[in-house]
């Protein structure tokens, strides 16, 4: 049998999204094409360098996929390739020119696609945000005596437009002893009872959400596991990773 089935297919496509494949041209033939923006053509993988130099990767192609003539095709926009099509063969077989043309014309076909749909994302994006905009100084307007159903508004917006369930609208100034929790998404019980026991100080050396206000900037933390206090067991650290699940936090 020549040819995979469908099931086939795609758990040979999963087992190698799983792996961390490197952009290393002398590893992958896609990674060649895509570095070097230009077809690669493999008239006969046997005979190429990467097979005869015992590359697991080439020997995998010719193995397991039995793959013998192979082309790679990138897919060029002005900033460059970003990422290519392959197609082989299961016999030494040359590509043809008109063969080749056909994949360039696909190739560029695939980039008008990849941008059409960008552009199609970030039109999108803007106008949630602009929806979201406008909604919250609807709430505002109809509310001008009571700030709470616009905090509301805003967290219902950021948790939506920022793909996460936590958030909190915390108020402080400067003299402050303690910040007030005045509106949260999914906040624990036990961080409302700090809240509530004004036991989170308006301190930049013990809250980053102290240092954002004081210092009037956005701060964000990749990863709360990897900081010093969560090291030194603060507990609100512990709080926020161990019992929330929080890891990567943005301050504003």
């Amino acid at each position: 049998r020549n040819t995979l089935s469908k099931a086939e297919a795609d758990a040979m496509i999963a087992e190698v999204n799983s792996l961390d494949l490197v952009m290393d041209p002398a590893l992958h033939v896609s990674a060649e094409a895509i570095c070097s923006a230009k077809v690669v053509h493999l008239v006969d993988v046997m005979q190429s360098p990467g097979y005869l130099s015992g590359e697991p990767t080439f020997l995998t192609m010719v193995k397991d996929l039995r793959v013998r003539s192979m082309l790679s095709v990138p897919l060029c926009d002005a900033r460059g390739a970003l990422g290519a099509i392959n197609v082989h063969r299961n016999e030494v077989r040359p590509f043809l020119a008109d063969e080749i043309a056909l994949m360039q014309s696909f190739a560029a076909q695939a980039v008008i696609a990849i941008e059409n749909v960008r552009q199609f994302r970030e039109l999108q994006a803007r106008l949630e945000r602009e929806a979201a905009t406008r909604n919250i100084l609807r709430v505002i307007s109809e509310s001008p005596d009571d700030e709470q159903p616009t905090f509301e508004a805003i967290l219902d917006s950021a948790t939506r437009l920022c793909g996460t369930q936590y958030a909190g609208l915390v108020l402080g100034r400067r003299g402050d002893t303690s910040q007030k929790l005045v509106a949260h998404r999914a906040s624990t019980p036990e961080t409302l009872t700090l809240y509530q026991d004004a036991k989170v100080p308006m301190d930049p050396e013990d809250s980053i959400a102290a240092r954002a206000i004081l210092e009037g900037k956005t701060i964000q933390v990749p990863d709360m596991a990897d900081t010093d206090a969560y090291r030194a067991g603060h507990e609100r650290f512990r709080l926020v990773v161990d019992r929330q699940g929080i890891r990567t936090n943005l301050f504003v």
